[in-house]
Parts: structure tokens; C-alpha cells; sequence
């Protein structure tokens, strides 16, 4: 059966799924200057926006459950001009490009169902029945078990009446939002030159300078505190400390900021700290700019088969990931992300055989890493990270 939002425990009954709308318009010109020199333009527009309810853990529980959206509008024109002229051609041009982006992903978590994966005490080959989580059973007897045998792993002695107070108050709809946005400006100019030295043999280099200017963006906020990531933390704090929150985390309705003041414990979130006064947002601007390239040698064995050899040099901007905090109401923090640099080789073989209904292709390639970008986890966030050096390299057979 189609799962709904509401079976994640989310307030509307939306299908699960992504509903996607794209709008874009382009333009094509070409003018003849002369007999070796052409001319063209290429204008776009482009606008998307999606919203997607997403079942986030992928189980029949709700432990997570994510309504995402994005949207965007992007901008793009690009000069360039082609000179063919016997053994020489070669094109230049100018491209400009512009973004707004933003994504918005309000999340929802069962504190109570987390409770029971986090201290392994699931069982998958058994599910517990519909609404066992929400049960007096479960919540005056089971998740305070769960809660004292988490707290032996700190080496604290927790005991029964104040475990039934927290479980009592672990809450089957903590609801957070985070969110991000960016506007891009990037100019490129770029060359290409290729000498045919004999009908035979061809050599092409190419060289592009890219410019960006950039806004990266982000805000987080929640509707209230969470009681299992404010235990999660509690229980690292010094002894007098953490006894004090603990007792204050086990009084009626410590969830509300009414009840607790932030003061007391601060408003935690369990997947993304919020952001000071509960939504600022905050903004960081920066610029970059690189060169790539590449150069290329092609020889025709035949008129239909031919080998190469490829050197390139490719680049990533630096981007500035954010992240939250580590202590609730402050600032994000936006780690930069080095650009990336990757040097490639390529040698190749390709043919066209019986009477062109087979095409073979083979190729040897290296690929040599700096500042190689990936994704890593920090807590339940994913982030940018530069992970250093990095080398690939293989054979690849086709064909077709």
C-alpha cells in the first residue's frame, strides 16, 4: 500500500513522493562574419521548484519523516566565436551565469521510536504492534529502562522516578527545520586551438579562466526542544551538572521553553541546533577564481579508427559548507571547503568496424586528486569536507 505523510507522523496525508515543476526557455543564434569566422549566442532561463514528503529511515516506523522543498531561478548567456581555416581551428567565448537557489527540509522525529534504535533495543524479527510507542506500557515501563541503561554506559546511575519523568516527556512529533540558501555570479573565458599537422595526426590545448561570486546562506529552527538529544548531551556534562538537568529534563512538559527555560537546558535539537532567536538567518560571501585545461594529441590509423592521448586539468570551486553549532541560539558555523583539483590521463583506442554496425572503444585512465571534496557525517548532519588526496585509475572496454 502507498505510504502517506501522515503515517510519518507529519500533519497533512500527502502521497510520498516529489512533485517537480520546471519552466526554462532557450535561445539559439548564429551569424556568418565571414568565410572562417562564425559567430553564436546561447540565452537561457531556467526556474524549478519541487516539494517532496520522504519517508527519511526508510522503516514501517516513523522515526523520520522530511516534507523537503527547493527552487531556483538561473540565468545564463554566452558569447562565442569558431574560426575554421584549413589547418587551424580554433573558438573563443565569454559565458555569464547566475543562480538563486534556495532548499528548506523540515524534519519530524519520534523520540520514542529513536529511543528504542539508539539504545538497540528494536526487534526487527518482531515489530511491535501500532501504537506500542504511545502506550502507558512503553512509556512507564519500557523507556525508562532504556533511559537508565543509556545513562550506565556515561557510568550514571539513573534513577526510576526521574527516567519515567523524561520518558514521560520524549515527545512522537519533534519538529525542526533547516535550511540553506546561495546566489551565484560566474563569468568564464575560454580558448581552444587545434592544429591539424597532417591528415593524419591533430593536436588541440585549451584554456578557461572562471570567476564566481558567491552568497552561501542558512537558518535552523525548532519548535521545541528535544528531550532525547538534551539526555544525549546531559549525560557528558559534569556530575553536578548533569543531575540538575536531568531532574529539570524529567519535570512535566520540559519539551515547552515555557516550562524549561533555556537557561536551565538549552533548546536542543536533535538533528540541527537552531539558530540564535530561533531562525536568523546568516549569510557568508566570498569569491574565487582558477584555471583549467587540457591538451590533446588524436592519430587516425585508419579513416575509421584512431588513437589518443589526453592530459586536462579540472577544478571545483571552494564552497563554504554550513553546519549548526554545537550549542544552541548561535551563530552557524561555515567551514570552507578547499577547492578541488583533479589531473587526468587518458589513453584511448576507438574504431568503427563491420561496415560501421560495431563501434569498439578502450581506454586507460589515471586521475590524480587534490583537496578531494566528499560527504561526511557530523552527528546526523552530512557536510562538505575536504578529504585530501585522492587517485583513481582503471581500464574501460566498449562496445556497440
Amino acid at each position: 500500500p502507498t505510504r502517506r505523510s501522515s503515517d510519518l507522523g507529519l500533519a497533512d496525508s500527502k502521497n510520498l513522493g516529489l512533485d517537480r515543476t520546471i519552466e526554462s526557455v532557450t535561445g539559439l543564434t548564429s551569424y556568418k562574419l565571414s568565410g572562417a569566422f562564425t559567430l553564436s549566442t546561447i540565452t537561457a532561463y531556467r526556474r524549478f521548484d519541487d516539494a517532496e514528503v520522504l519517508d527519511v529511515d526508510g522503516s514501517s516506523l516513523t522515526l523520520i519523516g522530511a516534507a523537503a522543498s527547493a527552487g531556483g531561478d538561473q540565468f545564463s548567456h554566452e558569447f562565442r566565436l569558431n574560426y575554421e581555416g584549413g589547418m587551424l581551428s580554433a573558438f573563443a567565448g565569454a559565458s555569464y551565469f547566475y543562480e538563486n537557489g534556495f532548499s528548506n527540509l523540515p524534519v519530524q522525529y519520534n523520540e520514542r521510536e529513536m529511543l528504542a534504535v539508539l539504545t538497540g533495543q528494536l526487534n526487527r524479527a518482531a515489530p511491535p504492534p501500532n501504537g506500542f510507542f504511545d502506550s502507558p506500557t512503553y512509556l512507564q515501563a519500557y523507556a525508562p529502562a532504556y533511559l537508565k541503561g543509556l545513562a550506565a554506559k556515561y557510568g550514571y546511575a539513573l534513577d526510576t522516578a526521574t527516567a519515567t519523568g523524561i520518558a514521560a516527556n520524549l515527545q512522537n512529533n519533534h519538529w525542526e527545520e533547516g535550511a540553506t540558501q546561495g546566489k551565484t555570479k560566474s563569468i568564464d573565458l575560454y580558448g581552444d586551438v587545434t592544429v591539424h599537422a597532417s591528415d593524419s595526426l591533430e593536436f588541440s590545448a585549451g584554456l578557461r579562466y572562471s570567476h564566481d561570486d558567491k552568497v552561501s546562506g542558512c537558518f535552523a529552527q525548532d519548535g521545541d526542544r528535544s528531550i532525547l538529544r538534551s539526555v544525549l548531551v546531559t549525560l557528558t556534562q559534569p556530575a553536578a551538572v548533569r543531575s540538575a538537568m536531568l531532574a529539570a529534563l524529567a519535570k512535566p512538559g520540559a519539551a515547552s521553553l515555557a516550562n524549561l527555560p533555556a537557561s536551565v537546558v538549552p533548546n536542543f535539537g536533535f538533528g540541527i541546533e537552531p539558530t540564535s532567536n530561533n531562525g536568523d538567518r546568516f549569510y557568508k560571501p566570498y569569491t574565487d577564481d582558477g584555471f583549467s585545461w587540457r591538451a590533446t594529441a588524436r592519430y587516425a590509423l585508419a579513416p575509421q579508427s584512431s588513437l589518443y592521448a589526453t592530459y586536462a586539468r579540472g577544478r571545483r570551486p571552494l564552497q563554504y559548507a554550513p553546519t549548526s553549532a554545537a550549542v544552541p541560539y548561535t551563530a552557524p558555523i561555515f567551514g570552507l571547503v578547499a577547492a578541488e583539483t583533479v589531473d587526468s590521463f587518458e589513453v584511448g583506442y576507438k574504431t568503427l568496424a563491420l561496415d560501421g554496425r560495431l563501434r569498439l572503444d578502450t581506454a586507460a585512465y589515471f586521475y590524480s586528486y587534490d583537496n578531494f571534496s566528499t560527504t561526511l557525517r557530523n552527528g546526523p548532519q552530512l557536510i562538505a569536507a575536504n578529504a585530501g588526496k585522492a587517485d583513481a585509475y582503471g581500464l574501460e572496454a566498449a562496445a556497440d
